[in-house]
């Protein structure tokens, strides 16, 4: 299936880190515990693997055989990078990869839980300048048992 959101995510989120301003780099471990937390809060428990990138240019998310497996080189170590990622397999999990419908709400809901209200109302500014299709509060959280418990949680 094509990516068709693809460049809309990355011009939005390049415009909104550009308005935020710069984060510390965080460390691989710091990665590990995050991206856990982030998971789990989302109903998604499984092992995360964070490999270094070295070599690699690009932060990548995958997830097989019930592991995530997030790549991060040293540049993309940053909370907005690792929400980024982290999305991607909230996603995975929801409704399949790329970044479509369901993984742009799945970033804005880790955005806000993890970065802010502010910061998270100022991405739902730049998607919808780039006009990105953002899914409804429940299909972000399919997997959930209660729908009404997952729009609760993760609607803005």
């Amino acid at each position: 299936m094509r990516d068709f959101q693809r460049q809309k995510v990355y011009n939005a989120e390049r415009e909104w880190r550009k308005e935020i301003g710069e984060y510390p780099k965080l460390e691989l471990l710091e990665i590990e515990v995050l991206a856990t937390k982030m998971l789990r809060s989302r109903g998604i428990n499984c092992p995360v693997k964070i490999r270094p990138g070295k070599g690699n240019r690009r932060a990548t998310a995958n997830f097989r055989w019930g592991w995530a497996e997030l790549t991060f080189p040293i540049w993309s170590r940053t909370l907005p990078i690792v929400v980024h990622e982290t999305a991607h397999i909230v996603a995975w999990k929801a409704a399949g990869g790329g970044h479509g419908p369901t993984f742009c709400r799945a970033s804005l809901c880790l955005v806000r839980d993890y970065i802010g209200l502010t910061q998270a109302s100022l991405l739902q500014t730049y998607y919808t300048k780039h006009r990105l299709i953002v899914s409804e509060a429940q299909e972000a959280h399919r997997n959930r048992k209660s729908h009404i418990e997952a729009r609760l949680k993760i609607s803005l």
